[in-house]
């Protein structure tokens, strides 16, 4: 439901469940208590044994560990992953940060442990009787685990984007590949010994249609594999209206689909588009096309030297072909876009297209667009994937999904239009397992309700360089902290020819990784009455000497705008003040945004000073780039930035916060 993929037609719990944020515990719960009573127990077990009887087992136990594990974490947090059945240490989890290393690590071993077995012994196929996943050799496991890195790998795009680089480059450069065909994709198998569950879901509960943003891309799209997902009306559907008359909505051989967060309380969309999914249908947990789409974005990001466009073309034709379509060349060539959503039984819920791009890559297109490209094409192809669609969706905010009608979320936790980030923790582990739950709420950075981000869900997607003009001034020490230049939608720069002890320490630090000002903090800064001695830009008055010149700035976080969005108010718009002190004011400083906030002149931060061109003097900062994100600090400094108002150069997507 929250991938955007499919929707239940039943208004079970009188029409407020999930889909309106009103959480079930008992259905969010679930992965949590099947992974950790059956999944995590049988793992552990082959963990303890095979390591010395059948290495390949052990190897292939390490990369199914990582696989459902990455699920858990995605969808709560923190998890029970190294200490997993250790004596002693029962209670201690991993914060996903550290998880998701362990991942990359287990991975490795895994993959050194098969490469060793087949180098020695290639002809080796004990585990193909025993496989449901692939074909039973040891390469397609090998090629599984490097495709399973380059997922894991673009998760951390944003948080961790060296991290992400590197493994993605590590998983590409191994010599059994990735997965790139249809043939090799990762499903497991039905024949007899494992059923599908949303098979079961679908045709057993009639619990599972369209969902309207499916309907809306598809359709928009004209998307042929809407036909291999979904099957169309059934029949016209009758009604009774307000005036007990009865209507008929004309529904047959349309496809239509269910708007989340209705709340609705009838039974007609029971007539909506089902899903073509069947008990025997396999389940597919890694595809070709996924892989294509990982290549594209990666070298839509320049890790690799790979072209965006063809990758993404790949990804489409690969897809077409898992489903068994024709008519990829016209399709990629198509300038479609999303339909808006009309909902037959309820115009209510109607709602204008969200989805903003079109099948068509575009090579001049900006790396957001190509990105929502990227995506949104990944997303289709990745059906019915749930999971790992929704985690896309939250680390990207594509596709561009539509927001809940009504959000009955506790305490409205959820924010409507940002979406839910995560699910809580199973509830009856408060009170049947304190000491567990303390401490896996103690690593989650935030309260254990559905609208905290986990360490992934930055709500950003690329580095930004921001490339702005200011104005530098050489200032003497005793003119420090009486002298503020500014420019609008500027930096500006102080610099002094003396040594740091001989400078004025910032007046007002920031205490952050970045800035992170939410919107409703926008006039922080205050302009005080009584400013004057105003004097133009490159005079001398009272020692000062102020000069033009540019700063590259280039930070290793995106600032965490609340709303994605730089929203600093300028405070002055003459090229020079000297002004008095005024007061900064914030309703709540230093939460949620991990900001100190003090009174002083000017908000500051020092920069670097262990690298070039930390060195005093105004020519050390011309054409420089500091690669260090903001350094925060107590003591002196010959350098430091005041930020008045900072200008978008480029942002994190639109979608994320729709």
């Amino acid at each position: 439901m929250f991938s955007g993929y499919m929707h239940d037609p039943k208004p079970l719990q009188g029409g407020s469940h999930n889909s309106d944020y009103n959480l079930q515990d008992g259905w969010n719960s679930a992965m949590w208590q099947f992974t950790y009573s059956y999944v995590m127990p049988e793992i552990y077990r082959l963990e303890q044994t095979a390591a010395e009887l059948m290495p390949p087992f052990y190897a292939i136990a390490k990369i199914l560990k990582v696989l459902a594990m990455q699920r858990v974490t995605d969808y709560y947090g923190p998890v029970i992953y190294t200490h997993f059945g250790a004596q002693g240490a029962e209670y201690v989890p991993d914060g996903q940060q550290e998880v998701y290393m362990h991942f990359f690590d287990d991975l490795d071993e895994a993959v050194e442990i098969l490469s060793d077995y087949v180098a020695e012994r290639p002809m080796a196929g004990e585990f193909a009787k025993f496989d449901l996943l692939l074909d039973g050799s040891y390469a397609a496991w090998l090629r599984f685990a490097n495709s399973l890195r380059m997922r894991l790998a673009v998760r951390l795009a944003s948080v961790a984007p060296e991290k992400a680089r590197a493994e993605f480059r590590k998983a590409a450069a191994d010599p059994y590949g990735v997965i790139e065909v249809n043939t090799n994709n990762a499903a497991v198998k039905t024949s007899g010994i494992y059923s599908n569950p949303l098979g079961a879901i679908n045709r057993s509960w009639n619990e599972a249609v369209m969902n309207a943003s499916m309907e809306s891309v598809l359709t928009g799209f004209g998307d042929p594999r809407i036909a291999k997902f979904f099957e169309p009306c059934a029949e016209d559907l009758v009604i009774a209206n307000d005036g007990g008359e009865s209507v008929s909505v004309p529904l047959k051989g349309q496809y239509h689909g269910v708007r989340q967060g209705t709340a609705f309380s009838h039974n007609y969309y029971a007539a909506f588009s089902r899903l073509t999914v069947e008990p025997t249908t396999e389940v597919v947990l890694m595809s070709a096309a996924e892989v294509w789409f990982l290549r594209a974005e990666a070298a839509l990001r320049g890790w690799t030297d790979e072209d965006a466009g063809t990758c993404y073309r790949a990804g489409v034709f690969i897809s077409f072909a898992q489903w068994q379509v024709s008519g990829a060349e016209q399709y990629l060539e198509s300038d479609a876009s999303a339909a808006a959503y009309r909902d037959p039984i309820a115009p209510e819920n109607d709602i204008a297209a969200r989805c903003r791009v079109s099948p068509r890559w575009d090579e001049s297109a900006a790396a957001e667009i190509g990105l929502e490209r990227i995506i949104t094409q990944k997303w289709i192809a990745m059906y019915p994937e749930g999971c790992e669609a929704w985690a896309e969706q939250r680390r990207t905010g594509y596709p561009r999904l539509f927001p809940v009608r009504f959000n009955h979320s506790k305490g409205q936790s959820i924010d409507t239009e940002t979406m839910i980030r995560r699910l809580p923790f199973p509830a009856t582990m408060a009170t049947s397992d304190p000491e567990q739950y303390n401490a896996l709420t103690g690593v989650l950075g935030g309260a254990d309700h559905s609208g905290t981000r986990l360490w992934w869900d930055t709500g950003t997607n690329f580095r930004q360089t921001v490339r702005l003009p200011l104005l530098c001034a050489v200032v003497p020490a005793d003119a420090a902290g009486q002298v503020i230049v500014d420019k609008p939608r500027g930096l500006q720069v102080g610099v002094t020819d003396r040594g740091p002890e001989e400078f004025e320490s910032p007046f007002f630090h920031v205490f952050a990784h970045g800035i992170g000002l939410g919107r409703r903090y926008r006039d922080l800064a205050q302009r005080p009455e009584g400013v004057d001695d105003r004097f133009p830009v490159g005079k001398e008055r009272q020692g000062v000497v102020v000069e033009t010149a540019e700063l590259f700035l280039q930070v290793e976080e995106q600032p965490g705008i609340r709303d994605r969005g730089f929203d600093f108010q300028p405070v002055f718009h003459d090229a020079v003040r000297v002004h008095q002190p005024f007061d900064i004011f914030v309703g709540h400083p230093g939460h949620p945004f991990g900001i100190e906030i003090a009174k002083g002149f000017a908000v500051s931060f020092a920069l670097a000073e262990d690298r070039y061109p930390a060195q005093s003097g105004l020519g050390a900062l011309q054409h420089e780039e500091f690669e260090q994100r903001p350094v925060v600090g107590h003591g002196f400094s010959p350098l430091f930035v005041v930020v008045f108002h900072i200008q978008r150069v480029g942002s994190a997507p639109a979608a994320a916060s729709v």
